[in-house]
């Protein structure tokens, strides 16, 4: 991987996706874990929307964040899902978000991204 940095930061939002008990305690009561000042859902959009190409050009992260097709497919699907969740609900609270029907999707997603 060129980015490792880059590649830890998405293994880790993908598994605080798969994780409602870890949304909920970090996002929404604001608990976070040590080691970190902030997080929540709009870290989330702006890793995957506006910090990487992993939105508009997955394609390029292979060999620089994403190992490989497989990665890449799921990563779209998330990323679909992610989408998903921010067209259809403008201006939540963290807490809203992670309670639209939408976002089961992302957390099914995640976890079937995780072990790949």
């Amino acid at each position: 991987m060129k980015l490792p940095i880059r590649r830890r930061e998405l293994l880790e939002y993908i598994q605080d996706l798969s994780d409602p008990e870890y949304q909920h305690e970090s996002w929404v009561k604001r608990n976070f874990p040590e080691g970190r000042e902030i997080d929540g859902f709009d870290c989330v959009v702006n890793f995957f929307f506006d910090d990487t190409s992993l939105a508009d050009q997955p394609e390029a992260a292979i060999g620089l964040i994403l190992k490989d097709e497989r990665e890449l497919a799921l990563i779209k699907e998330l990323v679909a899902a992610l989408d998903a969740v921010i067209e259809n609900n403008d201006y939540l609270t963290d807490e809203e978000y992670i309670a639209t029907p939408e976002w089961k999707t992302v957390v099914e997603v995640a976890k079937r991204a995780l072990p790949v």
